[in-house]
């Protein structure tokens, strides 16, 4: 059988064969079907990503009669993410590293046409936001004089998160009040590296308002937290009401299925940069990354889905804390993140059922970190059924049987 010729109902059967989840090539049930990188909503197990590549690679051609029509699936791709981030432009890369260091290129592009004194930046600890020597700058592994990171602290319980924030804030400020050659502020949507503590709407606002009165720009790196893990948004600023100058996107822009990853920019930055860079560069954008990507942007799910997980979270962190599993749970979109009170291994979750590999089902220092597989489970399967699964080996692997 053709996987381009696979059906709903066909899909359903493949996966209903092994009961009642997606399972390993030895048929093992899997709970984590997110396959690492922490951030693929839609999984490896989603058929139609690869039928839509399938088709896009024997039906578009870059070189050939056909050369226009693949011109059309990325104009169909860059309008969608304009619209959806509601920025004025999209320029192409390939990883989210890659499209770190590009939101960096046009940022250098831009304050080059406008102030070069002003290239120096602000970012925050702990972070993360890549593999490559820039990534490694940014959180403060190689010390240079242009780069300038605040220590965020990592609040210890969700009430005292306003304190940190506030203080944070304040060092912000007297950095950029005092310091008029840093021209830019770089901030991740989702500071996932320790145990996913995330901004509250009022950070959000305030960097957007202190890079307004001291003129710099806002880069926002929604690699991690872009494309459901958030809110319901595709893009993580659009549920905080903040516009950044700059934001990347990778990883779920494609579900993991192709490398393709992307930087939308301001009308302002676009006009600075239009004449200095040709918006692409060798594998970007390519062909399978835009088929998978317009894939996803056509079956965004609903808006009661995230309403339903997070329903659902509130749900199953009251059930913890009054088993006496944990000490706190918070959640925010597709993520949520438990402090155990007491510890357990990578070998109690295998053997509960529950994978502990990527941000599907992630398990370190005593925290248990859920993001849920959203689109993967919404189409295939009952949503029920992937929450009765997750709280029985929940159960099981804390000791509750």
């Amino acid at each position: 059988m053709e996987l381009a010729e696979l059906t709903d109902d066909r899909v359903k059967l493949l996966v209903s064969k092994q009961e009642d989840w997606f399972c390993d090539t030895n048929a093992g049930r899997l709970m984590d079907i997110s396959c690492g990188n922490q951030t693929y909503i839609w999984g490896y197990s989603h058929f139609f990503i690869s039928a839509a590549i399938q088709w896009s690679q024997r039906n578009v051609s870059w070189v050939n009669y056909k050369a226009s029509e693949s011109c059309e699936q990325v104009d169909k791709l860059a309008n969608s993410m304009v619209t959806d981030s509601g920025l004025h432009s999209v320029a192409w890369a390939v990883s989210g590293t890659d499209a770190v260091e590009l939101a960096f290129y046009l940022k250098n592009l831009y304050h080059n046409a406008n102030n070069p004194n002003r290239q120096e930046v602000l970012c925050f600890s702990p972070g993360y936001s890549g593999t490559s020597f820039l990534p490694a700058i940014l959180r403060g592994d190689f010390k240079m004089p242009w780069c300038h990171i605040v220590d965020t602290g990592i609040w210890p319980t969700i009430d005292a998160r306003a304190s940190y924030e506030e203080t944070t804030l304040q060092k912000v400020e007297d950095l950029l009040k005092t310091n008029r050659n840093i021209g830019t502020v770089f901030m991740e949507s989702m500071p996932w590296i320790e145990k996913f503590r995330p901004w509250s709407d009022t950070w959000w606002q305030s960097i957007r308002q202190l890079c307004d009165l001291y003129d710099c720009l806002l880069i926002v790196d929604d690699v991690m937290g872009g494309y459901g893990k958030t809110g319901y948004h595709k893009f993580t600023h659009r549920s905080m009401d903040v516009m950044p100058d700059l934001v990347t996107s990778g990883k779920s822009l494609t579900a993991g299925f192709s490398p393709l990853s992307s930087v939308c920019m301001t009308e302002k930055v676009t006009r600075a940069v239009i004449n200095k860079f040709g918006f692409s560069h060798t594998w970007s954008p390519n062909l399978s990354g835009v088929a998978a990507a317009n894939y996803i942007n056509k079956n965004w799910a609903e808006d009661y889905a995230w309403a339903h997980v997070n329903e659902k979270f509130n749900i199953l962190i009251a059930d913890r804390l009054r088993s006496g599993h944990i000490k706190q749970g918070w959640y925010q979109g597709l993520v949520c993140s438990m402090e155990l009170i007491n510890p357990i291994t990578h070998l109690d979750l295998i053997q509960a059922g529950i994978m502990p590999s990527g941000f599907g089902l992630y398990y370190d220092a005593n925290h248990l970190t859920i993001c849920v597989p959203l689109l993967a489970y919404w189409n295939v399967t009952d949503a029920e059924i992937y929450w009765d699964n997750l709280n029985e080996r929940l159960d099981r692997a804390l000791g509750n049987t």
